[in-house]
């Protein structure tokens, strides 16, 4: 079984690993570095989440490249700005970004 992240095929075993790379703090993952996941939509949530109080370094989204098409097609110019700022400052990153991470 694969599971296809931004296009890019990934091995079930692969994607377990990289989970429990992330989840376990004994892991070499940039240290000191917070990340999350996320499904969520909407920009303004997104922006919550990613920028917020500063808690996390980074967002991985699972279909980041499928939303910022969506958003460039038909989104206000307040969610294409939220979208650009996280984006160009590295807050907000396609989810298959996340395995070139882990392995710095």
């Amino acid at each position: 079984m694969e599971l296809y992240i931004g296009g890019q095929a990934f091995a079930a075993q692969q994607v377990k690993l990289l989970l429990e790379k992330v989840h376990d703090p004994s892991a070499s993952i940039s240290e000191g570095k917070v990340y999350q996941s996320s499904w969520e939509p909407g920009p303004s949530r997104l922006a919550s989440i990613a920028i917020g109080a500063g808690d996390i370094d980074c967002v991985y989204h699972f279909a980041l490249v499928e939303l910022l098409e969506t958003i460039s097609e038909c989104g206000s110019e307040e969610a294409k700005d939220l979208m650009s700022t996280m984006t160009l400052g590295k807050r907000l990153r396609d989810i298959s970004d996340l395995p070139l991470d882990l392995a710095v």
